[in-house]
């Protein structure tokens, strides 16, 4: 997830690079094309997103998710199985705490509200990630 997907991209032909600005926040993901890793879940749905770098999938990758109003890619498939995302579905509660407090990607300046948003609707961020991050896992697993 995240860095995982970066490294996935660029070990397999893409391009990782430096966005101009960072994509943070609870934002919605639209599944473009329907794989086992999505199965059960529906689409748009909501995913943390917390990164200063973005990718371009490889030539033979299968791009699976994007977000409508940004260019970066959500989620590919490179052969049967192999997959990376750019989401965080792995995020808990401690994860997102740290991640806000320390701001790694400058956003009391850039956006304060931002992080105050996300402070205020961490336990629906949280569950429903968990939720998320469980059905990937589920249908990943699934997958062997």
């Amino acid at each position: 997830m995240c860095l995982g997907g970066q490294q996935l991209a660029a070990a397999c032909g893409g391009d990782v690079y430096a966005r101009r600005e960072p994509e943070v926040g609870w934002l919605p993901v639209e599944i473009v094309r329907r794989d086992l890793l999505f199965d059960g879940i529906a689409s748009p749905f909501n995913a943390l997103e917390w990164h200063a770098h973005s990718f371009t999938v490889p030539a033979a990758a299968t791009i699976l998710a994007l977000r409508g109003d940004d260019p970066g890619v959500q989620a590919f498939r490179v052969g049967r199985r192999a997959w990376g995302v750019q989401f965080h579905a792995e995020v808990d509660e401690s994860m997102l705490t740290y991640w806000i407090r320390r701001d790694n990607k400058g956003l009391r300046q850039r956006d304060p509200k931002l992080l105050a948003c996300l402070h205020e609707l961490m336990p629906h961020v949280v569950a429903e990630s968990r939720q998320l991050c469980r059905q990937l896992i589920d249908n990943f697993v699934a997958s062997f």
